[in-house]
């Protein structure tokens, strides 16, 4: 039983995709069993994802579902009754809306955390040794690689 919630870096799977924060690229993910960490973005009233940029429209109520946790690129807090957000720049952690602990890479684990994988800082520990190493002591991972992380954790 997977005891870390295991979120998908806007939607990858494998590592990076040109795909990212695309509504049906994310559609695809929770289809699959993840949780998912999206950029949102609000532009006169009307919700957009996109990492850089407000690029893909939204309907957010079609979003606003407990697999999702919005990362905020602008300063609107979105009327959600399911899903989760929070905002972040350089901080060591965050608060989310739903009383979770947004924890940046290198902080330590907490039972409330969800943890920031290496490779979304850049760094080069291997994946499956950090899963090892927090899977006891955060609510949950956000990664790149979720396929990897969800098969490290089955072996455990």
């Amino acid at each position: 039983m997977e005891l870390m919630k295991v979120y998908s870096h806007r939607g990858n799977l494998s590592g990076k995709s040109p795909r990212e924060n695309e509504p049906a690229f994310i559609r695809e993910c929770i289809a699959r069993g993840f949780h998912v960490e999206v950029d949102l973005w609000c532009v006169d009233g009307a919700w957009f994802l996109g990492h850089d940029d407000p690029t893909h429209p939204i309907d957010l109520a079609e979003f606003d579902r407990e697999e999702v946790i919005f990362h905020l690129k602008s300063p609107h807090v979105p009327p959600l009754r399911h899903a989760d957000a929070f905002a972040i720049d350089n901080d060591r952690y965050v608060l989310t809306l739903r009383g979770l602990l947004w924890t940046n890479y290198g902080q330590p684990a907490t039972a409330q955390s969800v943890m920031c994988a290496p490779e979304l800082v850049g760094d080069s520990r291997p994946l499956e040794d950090f899963v090892r190493s927090i899977q006891h002591q955060a609510a949950g991972i956000c990664t790149d690689y979720p396929l990897i992380v969800r098969s490290v954790l089955a072996r455990v």
